[in-house]
């Protein structure tokens, strides 16, 4: 294989100048440039405590970002009893004297709330009480895991004082159990502006291919588009997103009817000349193209839709609203309903349904809880097998599902919930889970106007109010017939016009040329197509 030298030195320059751009997703592979900022000694505790291990810190204009990683899987917002000190001025002396330093910022995981200090003391209960709205707080996954990360807005002001004033920042973990991450009299240091940082995210709202089948996934809010102030949010963000299939969730009180002609109001048809509809408890999948058949499942509803013209084969659509809150039995019970279905269509069961029809798992599905819920959901593990049968080849070849990760427009953040006056912090609830064989992702966006420039508002027909007409936020992902990752130019080979297209983009943070998907083309959209030049790799 003969890679160009130029790309390679190219490769080698970027990779060392460029600060790799943190994405607020749950995922942790943009942080494998940055070693850890503190190695703590685990089981440094009594057993069982939480016992964290590994802290990483970094920033951009926007964001102070923390991710750290502990011995075992939980739940960061329940029962872990963690909370977070930040010295943010610089001033050891001042703020909240504790921990053997002074913290302005204060935070407790599992009360979801937090105290600001703009003055010393040593009272916990002296300083002003702030919820993660306050200081723009993001932390992801929502789910159990052994690691998250953080992410803190460098723009924050508590009663008109700046939140960030200093250019050091010093923390600590506190945990029960006695864990203290670093250990006494130390604290974790970190200079902010350190490197080039990263453009901002601009991802255009056009599919990248005019052929892609473009779906939606929205919790509407308890059917908020029927309300008369907030309608015409709702259609000028139906309109701007024009999709193709559309799965929503949360309408009670409106029959297919009803449901098809607020489509209609501001979505056009398309070729076929009619919106189709199906219906089961809240939730509403739409369709461009015909819906052949219907199941429920619980209070979930299962459509296969004709997408034989643009994706070579039937889509089965599983638009899903799963139990709330800290409900993980009921929501387990109703994935592993799910996927006993899914194991009977993939086994022929159901004469309607093909085979090798592609599946797409979608909708609000709650996803707060335990980890396993998602693992079950991506890989066919079904948790009671004494009722609902054996595991589940989910995908067309037998492999487990894609859980897409989407982003929002303007920013690395995939949060799809959001409430400023809620005690949860935003969250990723909202999910697009699809046959990865047999289906390629195109663009794979959140909607989000709050923070989107005033030019591209106009420019799509928003106002930057629109997304609030719910708490939960437009999910949309793009899907087409798989062809070659990195394939750029569409010639079924990964060669020198791909290459040449990459470098035309080099530096920017939108379009196909992202081939990672982490919102800036850079060294490692270009180690993927080094890596696969001269084949046509496939997802």
């Amino acid at each position: 294989m003969h890679v160009p030298s130029l790309a390679i030195g190219l490769l080698a320059t970027s990779l060392a100048a460029e600060q790799a751009p943190i994405v607020i997703d749950g995922r942790f592979e943009d942080w494998a440039g940055i070693s850890p900022i503190l190695v703590d000694p685990l089981e440094d505790v009594p057993s069982g405590a939480l016992d964290i291990g590994r802290v990483w810190m970094a920033d951009d204009p926007e964001y102070v970002y923390i991710r750290f990683e502990a011995s075992a899987e939980f739940d960061i917002a329940d029962g872990a009893n963690l909370r977070l000190l930040v010295d943010t001025d610089n001033q050891p002396s001042t703020g909240y004297r504790s921990e053997g330093f002074g913290a302005e910022l204060f935070f407790d995981f599992d009360d979801l709330e937090g105290r600001f200090f703009d003055s010393t003391t040593t009272n916990e209960q002296s300083g002003t009480q702030i919820w993660h709205s306050d200081f723009g707080f993001q932390g992801q996954p929502t789910v159990t895991s052994p690691q998250f990360e953080l992410a803190l807005s460098r723009s924050s002001s508590i009663d008109g004082v700046p939140l960030f004033s200093g250019s050091t920042l010093r923390i600590r973990f506190v945990g029960d159990g006695g864990e203290r991450v670093p250990n006494d009299p130390q604290v974790i240091e970190y200079e902010l502006d350190e490197g080039t940082a990263p453009p901002r995210r601009d991802e255009p709202l056009e599919r990248e291919r005019a052929s892609d089948v473009r779906h939606l996934s929205w919790n509407v809010l308890s059917d908020s588009p029927w309300d008369d102030d907030l309608r015409p949010a709702f259609g000028r963000i139906l309109s701007a997103v024009d999709a193709d299939i559309i799965s929503l969730q949360e309408i009670y009180s409106h029959n297919s009817a009803e449901v098809r002609e607020l489509i209609e109001d501001f979505v056009s048809t398309g070729p076929s000349g009619i919106w189709h509809v199906a219906s089961n408890n809240d939730c509403h999948t739409v369709s461009r193209y015909p819906v052949l058949a219907t199941d429920s499942i619980d209070g979930n509803l299962a459509a296969l839709i004709d997408t034989t013209e643009p994706l070579g084969r039937t889509t089965l659509v599983i638009n899903a609203h799963l139990p709330c809150c800290d409900n993980d039995q009921s929501r387990q019970s109703e994935i592993d309903r799910i996927l006993r279905f899914v194991r009977q269509v993939r086994a022929g069961q159901y004469f309607e349904y093909p085979a090798d029809c592609a599946l797409v798992i979608t909708g609000d599905l709650n996803l707060v809880g335990l980890s396993q819920q998602l693992r079950s959901l991506v890989e066919g593990d079904i948790v009671n097998e004494n009722a609902y049968g054996p595991d589940v080849e989910m995908d067309v070849d037998g492999t487990g599902m894609h859980d897409v990760i989407c982003l929002q427009t303007d920013a690395r953040l995939a949060y799809t919930w959001r409430k400023d006056w809620s005690y949860y912090w935003p969250g990723r609830l909202d999910f697009m889970i699809v046959s990865d064989s047999v289906l390629e992702i195109g663009r794979r966006l959140v909607l989000e106007t709050d923070g989107m420039p005033a030019a591209k508002l106009s420019e799509y027909g928003l106002q930057s109010t629109d997304t609030f007409c719910s708490d939960h936020r437009p999910l949309i992902t793009d899907m087409r017939v798989p062809g070659c990752i990195g394939d750029l130019d569409g010639s079924g080979v990964i060669d020198g016009a791909d290459l040449s297209a990459l470098l035309g983009d080099w530096g920017t943070n939108s379009g196909p040329a992202d081939i990672n998907g982490d919102g800036l083309v850079d060294g490692a959209d270009l180690s993927i197509i080094l890596s696969a030049w001269g084949s046509c790799p496939r997802g």
